[in-house]
């Protein structure tokens, strides 16, 4: 009667884990996957484009990649640019998979999010990509003429001024300025003008 139980016992567990483990691996399919090339960690803009949900899946960095970023740090070549890369790695929790790039896209059949020129490269050899400087002002907010606009990381110049708002769009301003220099400003939209890939406005203060 124990013997008994402590087989069926046992089987139930190994039953239990089995079904644990299907559901895991259900809700985590290769295809899933979204291995990101180093220029577009060095880029930046792919976490906010995860964080608004307009690239879905699990980012995934290649180890070749991670390598590469750590040598140019070790190097004292691109150092801020490598740490800015490892920030976003870290703010994705990107899972990380021994190989290269194309070989990391290879083997899960992944589709790459890249910000660099190797998107015919890629496609030749079959893997699927996703161009962020194509979709990164689908991440911005609607800004319309007239619109009041908070400017952050202002820099002052002899009759202007010039900043960026929270989504990284840079905005030109002037008017009348005022005379303490403040990092932050107010300011009303004049101009704006959006392309695929870029967006600039010309704001103006006003008493």
């Amino acid at each position: 009667m124990i013997l008994s139980l402590i087989i069926f016992g046992s089987l139930g567990w190994v039953l239990v884990l089995i079904f644990l483990f299907s559901i895991w691996n259900k809700g985590e399919q290769k295809d899933d996957f979204k291995v990101i090339h180093i220029s577009a960690l060095f880029d930046g803009r792919v976490a906010k484009l995860f964080k608004y949900g307009i690239i879905e899946g699990i980012p995934v960095v290649s180890q070749g990649d991670l390598d590469i970023i750590s040598q140019k740090i070790e190097s004292g070549e691109g150092i801020e640019g490598g740490r800015e890369a490892l920030l976003v790695i870290e703010e994705l929790s990107a899972r990380v998979f021994e190989g290269d790039f194309i070989d990391v896209c290879m083997r899960f059949k992944s589709t790459a999010v890249i910000a660099g020129d190797s998107k015919n490269e890629l496609e030749l050899k079959g893997i699927k990509c996703i161009y962020i400087k194509s979709l990164d002002n689908l991440g911005k907010s609607k800004i319309f003429m007239g619109d009041k606009i908070h400017v952050r990381d202002v820099k002052y110049g002899y009759s202007r001024a010039s900043g960026i708002l929270d989504d990284g769009t840079i905005v030109e301003i002037e008017g009348k300025l005022p005379r303490k220099k403040t990092l932050t400003l107010d300011c009303y939209v004049e101009a704006i003008v959006e392309g695929d890939t870029f967006r600039k406005i010309w704001g103006r203060c006003k008493e």
